[in-house]
């Protein structure tokens, strides 16, 4: 989110008291998406790097697809 974007709903719960719990749950939430996505993208990029192992047999569900 765009830091101006929070700053105006930062601004606006502290004018909105009624709204201010769910303005702030919600950055709360979209902190910790952005958090956790940056995380699994970490973890994904060193599994990119390690090299495939095909032990030549089909998982079930690779033989449900191979059937079709």
């Amino acid at each position: 989110m765009p830091p101006h974007i929070e700053r105006m709903l930062l601004a606006y719960a502290k004018a909105h008291v009624q709204d201010a719990h769910w303005i702030e749950a919600y950055l709360k939430f979209r902190k910790a998406v952005a958090e956790e996505f940056e995380r699994l993208l970490c973890a994904g990029a060193a599994a990119i790097d390690l090299p495939e192992v095909d032990d030549g047999e089909l998982d079930p569900v690779e033989q449900g697809s191979a059937a079709a």
